[in-house]
Parts: structure tokens; sequence; C-alpha cells
């Protein structure tokens, strides 16, 4: 007999441990983010460490924390289902499940389920799920909005389809009363046209396309730009001696002055659409998203490996559960054909020795029918001549 599986009570102690290891953590990054609030620290290069510690690190250790909590709620899971497949295998109410050999084998495995552990399907599929929840929750969020001072991959994906239909509004011959706008871009009349087809929203529709929803619009952008304008100014003029801010922040400080050049570009085309405009909005849009890449070069590629981390551990979950799924396939297969060729030649043995000894019984039947007419009829001659 063996005994496969864990000590439901090792489990257990070792989640509960996990529990203790999480709430220690979260009281560290508490005491820590309050100490750091209360050190008197003014100043660009303060605020910038602050945005990090409160949009990256902090949440991390938060983050931290919660997967401890869920690997705690997964161990006293993975110990209920041992106890469980222990009481099945062997009646017993402590870990292990008891396998023995031939048909007792194939219960016991069935017992410990696909992928060799207890509910492991059930597993990858909380596994991908907590990848997923961590994956678009966290870094994707993070990457997409910046957080406080991260990567700011939505505003520079507005901002590079901006230039974009700015440059092509330039090569196809500037024309002030086409400029690009929201409602005559392809995403803009695809919305449109969908509304026109519905008959309570077609008056909406047909206004999304009208020179007033232009006229509008335009007017959002221009107030939309003074806000950011004003915006980028004031975060510069925080930072104080652009010579010192650029010392110690390099290509996040460019990048303020190139995001700020580019909202102000970006007002003065709306309100005077002319090609100097356009190349001010293409040339600032383009060394802004050039500044950021470079300031933010180790959250994009630590995102990517986080990602490729994420789907290589998704593929090799699926993948033992594909090979633990193929494995009890084969077995089932490999002791059905088994069972059947042990069937199929013991039914032919049994028919060969039924059959031989059917033959062999008329044989000697025969061979004595054969011998007492042999011996009759030499008697009736024998006695006739005698």
């Amino acid at each position: 007999m063996t005994i496969v599986g864990a000590d439901a009570g090792e489990l257990q102690r070792a989640a509960h441990d996990l529990r203790l290891a999480a709430d220690e953590l979260d009281g560290h990054a508490t005491a820590l983010t309050s100490q750091l609030r209360s050190v008197a620290w003014m100043g660009g290069v303060a605020s910038r460490f602050l945005g990090h510690w409160n949009g990256t690190y902090r949440p991390r250790m938060g983050g931290t924390a919660a997967y401890l909590r869920e690997a705690a709620v997964q161990l006293d899971r993975n110990a209920a289902d041992q106890l469980a497949a222990s009481a099945v295998g062997s009646g017993a109410s402590s870990g292990g499940v008891l396998i023995g050999a031939g048909a007792g084998a194939g219960a016991g495995a069935g017992a410990v389920g696909l992928g060799g552990g207890p509910g492991a399907f059930g597993d990858v599929v909380d596994g991908v799920l907590d990848e997923l929840l961590d994956f678009f929750g966290g870094d994707l969020v993070n990457l997409w909005s910046g957080g406080d001072d991260g990567f700011p991959l939505g505003q520079l994906g507005a901002g590079l389809l901006r230039v974009s239909r700015v440059t092509s509004w330039l090569l196809n011959g500037a024309d002030p009363d086409l400029i690009p706008l929201f409602n005559n871009g392809r995403i803009g009349l695809a919305l449109a046209n969908a509304l026109e087809r519905v008959p309570a929203l077609a008056g909406i529709g047909r206004w999304l396309t009208s020179p007033g929803a232009s006229t509008l619009l335009k007017g959002l952008g221009v107030a939309g730009g003074v806000i950011a304008t004003a915006d980028g100014i004031h975060n510069i003029w925080q930072q104080g001696n652009p010579i010192t801010a650029f010392q110690d922040e390099g290509a996040g400080y460019v990048a303020d002055w190139a995001s700020t050049g580019f909202a102000a570009s970006t007002t003065a085309f709306l309100i005077a659409p002319t090609p100097v405009t356009a190349a001010l909005v293409i040339g600032t849009g383009l060394v802004w998203a050039g500044a950021e890449i470079v300031d933010h070069w180790d959250d994009i590629t630590a995102f990517a490996h986080r990602a490729w981390d994420a789907g290589t551990e998704f593929l090799g979950d699926a993948w033992d559960v594909g090979s633990g799924l193929l494995g009890d396939a084969w077995t089932t297969g490999s002791d059905l054909v088994g069972g059947a060729w042990d069937a199929g030649t013991g039914f032919l043995g049994d028919t060969w020795s039924t059959g031989s000894d059917l033959v062999g019984g008329a044989w000697d039947a025969g061979t004595g029918f054969l011998g007492d007419v042999g011996g009759g009829v030499t008697g009736f001659v024998g006695g006739i001549f005698g």
C-alpha cells in the first residue's frame, strides 16, 4: 500500500502562518506610509518619491499581502479536499489516501483527482482568475493610467492618436474647416451611424455630425487644453530650478515639459489650425512619448515580464492538467484493453480446451466403437469358419 497526498494538519498550520505574515506586512505598510507623510520634505523630488510610493510600492505591498491570504485560502481548501479524499480512500480522518494494487489503485487515483492533486482543475481555474484579476486590476491599470507617477499609457495612446490625425490633416491639404475632432473620426462616425439606426436615438446621431456638435467639441478641447497646460506649468514650477530638476529627474523632467507643450500646442491648433501649430502638436507629442518611454523603461520591462510570467504560468498549469487528464485516460484505456485482452484470450483458451476435449472424446468414442465392431466381426467370422 502507498500513501499519496499531504498531512491536512500541516496544511492548515501553514495557512495560519501565511495569514499572520499578511497581517504583519499590512501593518508595516501602514506604518511606513504614516511615517513618510510625517517627514518634513518638500519639492519636486519629494513629490515624485511619494508618488512612486503611493502609486507603485504601497499597492505592491498590499498585493503581496493579498497573495498570502489567497494562498492561505488555497491551503485550507486543499486540506479540506485531502480530508475528504482520505475518508473516501481509506475511511481514515488524517491526511493521505491509501492506494492499493489492481482495481484498488484505480479507485484511489480517482479520489486524488486530475493532475495529481485534490481539485487540481479547480485550482488551475482559481489560479488563472487570480492572475487575470491581478494583471488587469494592478499591472495593466497602473500602466494605463500612470497612477501617481507611473507610465501614462492611456494618455499617451490618446495623444499619439491625435498626433496621427493631425499629421494626416497636414498631409491632406490642411483645411481649417476639417480639423480632426471626435465626431469626424472613425469612432465618432461609427457611433453616429449606430445611433441613427435606433429610432429613439436617431436625432442624437444626426446631431453628432452637425456643425453645432463640432463647435461644442472644439470648445471642450480648448478648455481641456487650457486646464492641462495650466496644470503642467504648475507641476514644472513646483519642481524648482530647471537645472537641478533635470539633474534629479532626467527624462521625467523632459516628459513634464513636453506634455505641457503638447497641451499648449493642441490648444493653439484648435483655436488657429495652421501648418505651424500642427507641426508643434506633432513635435511635442513625439518628444513627450519618447521621454515617457525612457523615464519609465523599468516599469515597461517589469510589466512585460509580469505579463510573460502570467502567460507562462497559465500555460504550465494548463499543460499539467492536460497531461494529467491524458495520463488518466491512457491508464484507463490500457486497463480496458488489457482487461479485454485477458477476457479474449481466456475465452479462446476455454473454447480451445472445450473443443479439444470434445474432439478427443469423439475420437475416443469413435475408435472404441470401431474397435468393438471390429472385434465383433472377427468373432463372428471365426465362429463360422471355426
